[in-house]
């Protein structure tokens, strides 16, 4: 009988430092239930869990909570493409969308019903005014592209609308060219 106990807690050392990815004594200090059979099985897992499914353990996993299904990069993060809507651009201290802006959309919501990625909308201003002033117009403009989107069919669970204020200018805020082009959408899209 020694000797079966001896057995099972040399197996149970091996699995459990097959667990660990650190060295570590941990296990050492933990209850284990031992069966008639002489089956060792800890009370708690000592091995690292990976509760959002993503395919990275959560003491790595820098995203915990990442949408099951979603393809992540090594630090367990969405992989995200960004696609700015050329076109949807907004007219000095407005989130009226233009003509222009909403012949864009309509293109961009053919697209968007034949695929089922969820996507953030980020509304963008240029630097014009105060940071506050801007973060609010930007967020304004994303749910006005939100709520467009709705309204040609994309559905709302797959959309989350964020303004990003003047904080991501992509041409300089000293022209009006610039600044015409830093009042923008772009749509992050998760894979």
């Amino acid at each position: 009988m020694k000797r079966l106990g001896l057995v099972g807690c040399s197996v149970a050392a091996l699995v459990l430092s097959g667990c660990a990815q650190k060295p570590s004594l941990e296990w050492q200090n933990s209850q284990y239930s031992v069966s008639s059979e002489g089956v060792i099985t800890p009370f708690e897992s000592v091995c690292d869990a990976d509760d959002d499914q993503d395919g990275v353990m959560n003491t790595a996993d820098m995203c915990p909570s990442t949408p099951i299904g979603a393809v992540v990069d090594g630090e367990g993060c969405p992989v995200v493409e960004s696609i700015s809507l050329n076109g949807v651009n907004f007219v000095y201290k407005s989130s009226e969308l233009t003509a222009e802006a909403k012949s864009v959309l309509d293109e961009a919501i053919k697209v968007l019903k034949t695929v089922d990625d969820a996507f953030v909308i980020e509304g963008h201003t240029d630097s014009i005014a105060s940071d506050s002033y801007n973060r609010k117009l930007s967020q304004q403009r994303a749910d006005s592209v939100r709520a467009y989107l709705m309204m040609g069919g994309v559905d709302s669970s797959r959309m989350q609308s964020v303004g990003m204020g003047e904080s991501q200018p992509i041409a300089s805020n000293e022209t009006e060219e610039g600044r015409q082009m830093n009042r923008r959408v772009v749509f992050k899209l998760s894979k």
